[in-house]
């Protein structure tokens, strides 16, 4: 099984819901995310009777699940449709290796070897903007790369969320429910990451 990447270093003594509102502030995923705050909310909801603890605990279940269905549907939604532009773009591998080596060329000429790829992005878009027809697809290529890079974040703080959960609700529970639970999700796209792996490994070959 394929694993999602390392999310960006953040401050290490910070909570973890604060933590993940910082890494997916911004994101265009933010609100198909697992909603870890809510779900910490439903912990608190038990009360000391039996009843109103189980009933607490089938609503916690529910609330979990339904927040993995919402994530994966997503991520298998966003999966397809970045296949299906890679399918495009591999169409015209010999017209993007060639506007790659256009560029890299312009981007040396112009700032040298020791520019960096961040200088290298944004001469990409600066020909584009200026209606450079060879250009226009490789900027498209780097764009789909950032997106797919985006959504494999998504997918490693998907997995972290899950896994924080069920540890705080473990604790503070007689009922077990992490191996369970992360059985069920071991067999999610979202946390098994096979077809997105294979996604990159495309743009990376496209990009050799």
């Amino acid at each position: 099984v394929d694993t999602p990447p390392s999310a960006p270093p953040v401050n290490s003594h910070m909570k973890f819901g604060k933590r993940i509102d910082t890494l997916s502030r911004d994101a265009w995923w933010a609100s198909d995310s697992i909603n870890y705050k809510q779900l910490k909310k439903q912990l608190k909801l038990g009360g000391t009777d039996r009843r109103e603890q189980a009933k607490s605990e089938g609503q916690f279940v529910t609330a979990l699940l339904c927040e993995v269905d919402k994530a994966d549907s997503f991520f298998v939604r966003k999966e397809q449709q970045f296949e299906a532009a890679m399918d495009a773009l591999e169409q015209l591998e010999k017209e993007l290796k060639s506007a790659f080596k256009d560029v890299i060329d312009h981007h040396w000429q112009t700032c040298g070897p020791a520019a960096s790829d961040v200088d290298l992005a944004c001469t990409v878009s600066l020909e584009w903007a200026e209606g450079h027809a060879d250009t226009s697809k490789l900027a498209e290529f780097f764009q789909l790369c950032e997106e797919v890079d985006s959504l494999r974040k998504f997918a490693f703080l998907s997995y972290v969320a899950v896994t924080k959960i069920l540890k705080k609700h473990d604790k503070h529970s007689t009922l077990s429910m992490r191996d369970g639970i992360l059985a069920y999700c071991q067999h999610q796209p979202i946390f098994t990451c096979s077809s997105i792996s294979h996604l990159w490994s495309r743009a990376q070959r496209l990009a050799g």
